[in-house]
């Protein structure tokens, strides 16, 4: 690629990224709904569920997620739009410069019981 087709690629997809965000942001104001993590930790009932060690009963002022949780409304999910942004833009200009957009792409194998967060649990197979 010349220098002003970096340019020309990296300006657009900035602005492909800054786009999908401003849509993402305009749904979350519009669908402005409350995290059901939110609504546990307001509940101050003692509540039985899984947790690291195994299940526990607890109040649920001291329910922490399992994995982080932001504290921004759910719906619609700024990284999906960021990444479906990303690939409309990145196919878009690989067609455009007349490249094939399929590659092969390949994950490793994931052993069982190899997690990190919960090692000898999961994946189960």
């Amino acid at each position: 690629l010349s220098y002003e087709r970096l340019v020309h690629f990296i300006n657009g997809y900035v602005m492909a990224e800054y786009d999908a965000l401003i849509f993402a942001w305009k749904e979350k104001v519009a669908f402005d709904l409350v995290r059901p993590t939110t609504v546990i930790k307001s509940a101050n009932r003692d509540i039985t569920t899984w947790a690291p060690g195994g299940v526990q009963t607890f109040n649920t002022k001291d329910f922490e997620a399992y994995i982080r949780v932001m504290p921004h409304s759910e719906y619609v999910s700024g990284s999906a739009c960021l990444f479906e942004a990303a690939k409309d833009y990145v196919l878009g200009y690989m067609d455009l410069l007349g490249l094939d957009p399929t590659f092969p792409v390949s994950f490793g194998e994931v052993m069982a019981g190899s997690s990190i967060v919960e090692p000898d649990l999961t994946p189960s197979q």
